[in-house]
């Protein structure tokens, strides 16, 4: 992963922040964790986003014959 360590994440508790954030309680931590959820939401719509990408790109490749078929 780059050279990059895992983080373990206590969603459970970033959660909470995140609703404390959204009811207008903004906090150093309850931003960190909003924070957090939007970096995480970006990451998976980008991942699920080449994910169909790559999808596609194999169905075109396996429906169109290729050279002299």
């Amino acid at each position: 992963m780059d050279g990059q360590e895992s983080v373990g994440i206590d969603w459970e508790a970033a959660e909470k922040l995140i609703d404390e954030y959204d009811a207008g309680n903004i906090t150093i931590a309850s931003l960190h964790a909003k924070m957090l959820e939007v970096a995480f939401n970006e990451g998976y719509e980008l991942c699920m986003a080449q994910h169909e990408e790559a999808q596609a790109n194999l169905m075109i490749m396996l429906s169109a014959p290729a050279g002299n078929a």
